[in-house]
């Protein structure tokens, strides 16, 4: 075992927890983190609407935001998908104030896997850049990505 669920939750407390990319020619873009959504929202925000050749770049753009969050089974649960989850969700720039949202999924880390193989943020990146290729992608309900580590 190289660390356990404990330390590898603490360090991921200390990071970045949100992440925004815009997906192009199948491959994420990094664009915006922060350790909140709102940090991360704003930032992104700022970034679109910091000029007109800004609000031009992102119009249209398909993005896709990534939220850490961790997941603590309570005694009465039965099924425990994992310890920390990654949630997917996916966006367009639009001109209206909000932006449509489209679909959502979610990703679990167990804790066994965590302990045994640790945290990298690359799994991040690895993400995106699976769930970006139509090809690799699985839909297994509506709305739901399934990638396998």
């Amino acid at each position: 075992m190289k660390k356990n669920i404990k330390d590898i939750k603490k360090e991921l407390k200390n990071n970045n927890l949100v992440y925004w990319f815009n997906i192009k020619n199948n491959k994420g873009i990094l664009i915006s983190k922060g350790l909140t959504k709102n940090d991360a929202s704003n930032n992104l925000i700022d970034k679109i609407n910091s000029n007109t050749r800004g609000r031009e770049k992102y119009m249209d753009s398909k993005l896709w935001r990534l939220t850490i969050t961790f997941h603590k089974p309570e005694k009465s649960e039965k099924i425990i998908f994992g310890d920390i989850l990654i949630k997917v969700e996916n966006y367009i720039v639009v001109e209206k104030k909000d932006p449509e949202i489209g679909k959502t999924g979610n990703i679990w880390f167990k804790k066994n896997w965590l302990e045994y193989n640790d945290w990298d943020n690359k799994y991040i990146i690895n993400i995106v850049n699976k769930l970006s290729s139509t090809r690799k992608l699985k839909l297994t309900a509506p709305n739901i990505y399934n990638l396998l580590f």
